[in-house]
């Protein structure tokens, strides 16, 4: 039976009719069919293929409602009976037609949730390209937004305070959620004032009355399903040899001038990097870019063909937010251009994005803050690493916390693994061939491509490590034992490398640090080891990054053996000249592997975006996992002190920093803000003498990270004052969340602190960011 809905449907009928698809909508999921479950997912093919789409919009932001209208140009892959698209359950169809204008029969929801099954009589002949007309509308606010089917919420809204529509809502037609690519317009319509900024190239402005229509087209294939509107205010700024029209939201568009500058050097880099400018950004005039001001909610969306999102915590910042810019600017190549063939591919374009970041990092600042930056990845790799395979992100949420850590985090260090196997001159090749190949006209991207392009290029089957990352969960630790014995030509080790993982297999790198004391010393401590029989072994100190025979620090030299680790034990056998003092494992941080310092900085970054939600219990107990881990650990005491000041729980915030202070004061600033807040809780309690006398240590530092001796001076002067109940005054000038001096600090739960003993993640890359 067909079911059509009625237009126009205002008031309590539109009500029941919302209520009652709500509910077909629950039923149908339940007995859906297990194939449109797996269309639904990515996972089956298409029956057709979208040639072509074009979209137009009318907003009605004060009802936060739309109508649309989609002209959808179809191919047939086989003879079909009936076509499912995809479509958002806030939508409600009216009409369906066809190319002569006939009305054809439709059902919502019933292949499965958020579907449209169009019906055809006679069948679509294979290789059959037609025409549908779509009419619907619908609305999006935060009562309204599907929470059944669809996790990314923030994806879509329409307000008069703004409005946002994104792919990940479903609010268009689409045969091959979410890789869909299709040329073709975007038209929206909206009140005066307010300003839309869509995907491709931009089309002139038409006024009709109270309102105005954007236009966007594009020839290339694209994925067309986003835009976003707003008082926005327009402002170009030249960027070395490309232009960045940055919109402003209510603000000062001169204030996105740092972050144009910084968009401008990113470009270059990636173009000189990678290869051309992707479709919707490139013109005769060397290229545009748009920086587009959205709220902090879209700080995991990366924007659309040849526009970026910044947010306004970012632009609020003294700096521009260069690792942000890097990884959005990157998606333009490896999202937007070389996008995937399937949903199993999208660890590869967020990987690479941010990857990508990383690698412009070591380029530009040195590799020191590449390894940060991999130590960063590294964390977010392995916050939700557990909770599923790489290659089936997509069912932990499109663009949800969980789906940024395994399909971007982890798919990262997957390409930061795959460039210690290559070397870096094959794998800078690999990235070229693959974007050239992908971004093809008529071409598209994904896994399978990027395999095969790896093996050709490094010249052996990279088959099992695509497979051992890519379909499994579980990172390794490493281990070793082993035993030193005297030789006539020196010395021996002769042990193995463990780790838990019985299908493991990866190449390990050992570095032996020895030195040359007197010969009576080397035959004292060879005596030793032979007497005891078994020398230690874990994972060791991280050693300095330093070839075979390099300076490993205080007179001592590494040599560099590599092992094929297969299983959960592989043997090997070293023979040195000079005195081992130690070995080291993974010296480079080559693998992404599992640590005590490294789950220690995953539960620090779990609690700093606990508290950033504003889930202050929850974030107490992460901080405690972490402090359980590490009890010396001073930034997991100042974390936790900074939970309990919020709270107001000042004896405990109190106790926390003192035990900071304590700890081992990694990062150092750790050290002046702890004085600092002892400072506020005694001004709270009254206690002033008590409170100038922390200002004062404060002070005595002469750490001035993030402006901390302007903070202590500013409460020296005058009492700092806050009541129970109240959060920071807007004049607080920080709460060094997004302090650096090289700690690596998370910024929105992204990143953190890692490593440390050689126990994290974080690789030392040659001088271009990515090591040999």
């Amino acid at each position: 039976m067909s079911m059509k809905t009625v237009t126009g449907a205002k008031g309590s009928e539109a009500a029941y009719r919302r209520a009652t698809l709500a509910a077909l909508a629950l039923l149908a999921f339940v007995g859906a069919p297990a194939t449109a479950r797996a269309q639904e997912r990515g996972g089956a093919p298409a029956r057709v293929e979208v040639l072509g789409r074009d979209l137009a919009v009318t907003l009605q932001p004060d009802l936060h409602e739309l109508a649309a209208t989609a002209t959808v140009r179809l191919k047939a892959a086989a003879q079909t009976g009936y076509v499912t698209l995809t479509l958002g359950d806030n939508l409600f169809v009216s009409r369906v037609l066809d190319a002569g204008g006939v009305e054809l029969e439709f059902d919502q929801n019933r292949a499965g949730p958020e579907t449209l099954s169009i019906r055809f009589s006679p069948p679509l002949q294979a290789g059959a390209e037609t025409t549908l007309r779509i009419e619907y509308e619908g609305g999006y606010d935060s009562d309204r937004f599907s929470r059944i089917f669809s996790r990314d919420t923030t994806s879509a809204y329409i307000g008069m305070e703004g409005v946002q529509l994104l792919e990940g809502a479903k609010w268009l037609p689409s045969a091959r959620f979410p890789v869909e690519r299709a040329p073709g317009s975007l038209s929206v319509t909206v009140p005066l004032g307010m300003t839309v900024v869509g995907p491709g190239e931009p089309l002139p402005v038409t006024t009709q009355g109270a309102t105005e229509t954007f236009g966007w087209k594009a020839e290339a294939p694209l994925r067309a399903g986003a835009f976003v509107a707003g008082d926005y205010a327009l402002k170009r700024f030249p960027a070395g040899e490309f232009t960045v029209e940055c919109y402003s939201r209510g603000g000062d568009p001169d204030a996105m001038g740092a972050s144009a500058e910084a968009a401008g050097r990113i470009l270059a880099h990636y173009r000189d990097a990678y290869g051309p400018l992707p479709a919707g950004m490139a013109d005769a005039a060397g290229g545009v870019l748009r920086l587009v001001e959205v709220d902090d909610a879209l700080a995991r969306q990366s924007g659309m063909a040849g526009t970026v999102f910044v947010t306004r915590r970012e632009l609020a910042g003294a700096t521009p937010p260069v690792v942000a810019l890097a990884r959005r600017i990157a998606a333009q190549w490896w999202n937007e251009a070389a996008g995937g063939a399937a949903a199993g591919d999208f660890w590869l374009a967020d990987g690479l994005s941010y990857y990508s970041a990383a690698r412009y990092l070591g380029a530009t600042e040195g590799s020191d803050a590449f390894r940060r930056e991999a130590d960063a990845l590294a964390v977010l790799a392995l916050k939700f690493e557990d909770k599923g395979s790489v290659r089936d992100a997509l069912g932990l949420g499109y663009r949800s916390e969980q789906f940024e850590s395994v399909a971007a985090g982890k798919g990262a260090w997957i390409l930061n693994m795959l460039q210690g196997i290559m070397g870096e001159e094959k794998f800078a090749r690999l990235l070229k061939d693959y974007y050239a190949a992908a971004s093809r006209a008529g071409a598209s991207g994904g896994a399978a491509l990027f395999q095969r392009l790896a093996g050709d290029i490094h010249g052996k089957d990279l088959g099992w490590f695509f497979t051992e990352w890519l379909d499994t969960i579980g990172v390794p630790t490493l281990e070793s034992d082993y035993v030193l014995y005297r030789t006539a030509e020196g010395f021996r080790i002769t042990g193995s490398v463990k780790q838990g993982q019985d299908l493991f297999r990866m190449p390990v790198e050992i570095a032996v640090v020895t030195s040359a004391p007197p010969a009576s010393a080397n035959a004292a401590a060879a005596s030793a080891a032979s007497a005891a029989g078994q020398g230690a072994g874990a994972e060791g100190a991280q050693a300095p990054d330093a070839g075979s025979g390099g300076d490993a620090g205080g007179g001592a030299k590494e040599e560099l053996r590599t092992v094929e680790l297969v299983g959960k034990s592989t043997s090997f056998d070293i023979s040195t000249f000079a005195m081992p003092q130690r070995i080291v494992l993974d010296p480079r941080g080559k693998i992404l592997r599992d640590s005590r310092e490294l789950r220690t900085s995953v539960k620090l970054a779990l609690g700093d975006d606990l508290r950033q939600a504003g889930n202050l219990v929850e974030a107490i107990r992460a901080y405690d996992e972490a402090l359980k881990l590490s009890p010396r650990r001073s930034l997991a005491h100042y974390r936790l002190g900074q939970a309990f000041f919020e709270q107001y729980n000042l004896q405990s915030a109190a106790n926390a920093f003192r035990d900071a202070l304590n700890g081992d004061k990694d990062p150092q600033w750790v050290e002046v803000w702890c004085y600092i807040h002892l400072g506020k809780i005694y001004d709270i309690l009254g206690q002033r003498q008590r409170a100038l006398a922390e200002y004062t240590k404060a002070m005595n530092t002469n750490d001035g990270t993030d402006g901390a001796q302007m903070e202590a001076a500013r409460w020296q002067a005058t009492p700092y004052v806050r009541s129970r109940g109240e959060g920071e005054p807007p004049a607080e000038a920080v709460d060094a969340t997004d302090a650096a001096d090289g700690a690596s600090e998370p910024v929105d739960g992204e990143a953190g602190e890692s490593g440390g003993d050689g126990e994290g993640a974080g690789g030392a890359p040659t001088s271009d960011g990515a090591g040999e």
